[in-house]
């Protein structure tokens, strides 16, 4: 059940500052903007729009841990049926019809997405072993005032008796800047130090997984079909367009530089806790397309800028979608 978002209601959330479980969305939202922080991981806040970024990439993952998990069973037709369920879903959530028409145009992009994929990638089964996706951990943070941190591995194997993490992306742009930028992701360095201190052995390597959502639109005239199939032909024939996987590995002393830096992050975020100031970063507003707490900046926070929200039920819901 929806909780509303009211004034009252969030005075009473038990935010990040009293819980300290830190994830590396939490992380990225406070460094990038401490306002957004504040709305988003001490009020709790979730707009209650769709934002369709976020609906292909959790969409993608949820079919990857379908497909390694049950890989005898998996089928374009069970993906599509589920996948058209969720955008059923997100429709009936959806105020915006111009929102809700883009929706449907959404499952062409992720059935294409995904035929490619099993095109592409067939025998990863056979492959790896010992596969298991989407493990979650939560371990301490050394030397902090209480914290941890979390996340979620979307896959992990192993190659060639190796033990193999596995980070599915998906991305609007697949070039050399992308690319160039993959081994300086936070995000992986965290869930290799979170991952071998969680079970107790230090992954050999971690595989990027990289997926682009194509440009290809939806014609004024054309049918809906026609448009699937087109995907779905652009994906299967072009995988150097779409696809890219590259092995990385790191060594103890970046491992290491990553929890220093880590747990300097978490006495920056004791700091605005206690003085609770979170200043905006206008620069990060429309990075992204716009911001879903600009209204709050905007025009505060009230009543009537707060019905465009609902209180999360759980501080990390994306580690959970």
């Amino acid at each position: 059940m929806k909780k509303i978002a009211t004034v009252e209601a969030i005075k009473k959330i038990q935010g990040l500052d009293q819980v300290r479980v830190l994830s590396n969305s939490a992380r990225s939202s406070f460094i990038n903007c401490r306002r957004k922080f504040l709305y988003e991981y001490i009020y709790c806040l979730k707009p209650n729009e769709i934002y369709i970024p976020f609906l292909i990439g959790s969409l993608f993952h949820s079919e990857l841990e379908h497909l390694y998990s049950s890989p005898s069973t998996w089928s374009i037709k069970t993906m599509d049926k589920r996948v058209t369920a969720e955008i059923r879903k997100s429709v009936k959530l959806s105020t915006d019809e111009a929102v809700t028409d883009k929706l449907w145009s959404q499952r062409a992009i992720i059935i294409g997405m995904l035929k490619g994929y099993k095109n592409w990638y067939k025998g990863d089964e056979f492959k790896w072993k010992d596969i298991k996706p989407e493990m979650q951990f939560l371990v301490d943070i050394p030397h902090s005032n209480g914290w941890k941190y979390t996340g979620k591995v979307d896959l992990n194997f192993l190659l060639k008796g190796k033990r193999t993490l596995c980070e599915h992306k998906t991305t609007s742009s697949l070039d050399v800047n992308y690319i160039s930028r993959l081994p300086l992701d936070f995000q992986i360095l965290g869930y290799l130090w979170g991952f071998s201190e969680f079970i107790g052995v230090m992954p050999h390597s971690i595989l990027y997984n990289v997926v682009k959502k194509t440009q290809l639109r939806q014609g004024k005239n054309e049918k809906f079909n026609d448009y699937l199939k087109r995907v779905s032909d652009d994906y299967s024939l072009y995988k150097e367009k779409y696809y890219y996987r590259e092995p990385l590995r790191f060594g103890t002393k970046e491992i290491r530089a990553f929890v220093v830096e880590l747990r300097k992050l978490t006495t920056e975020m004791d700091r605005a806790f206690s003085d609770d100031f979170y200043y905006m970063n206008s620069s990060t507003c429309t990075t992204y397309g716009k911001c879903a707490y600009m209204p709050l900046c905007l025009n505060g926070v009230n009543n009537d800028t707060l019905s465009r929200y609902r209180i999360k039920d759980r501080i990390h819901e994306e580690l959970e979608e």
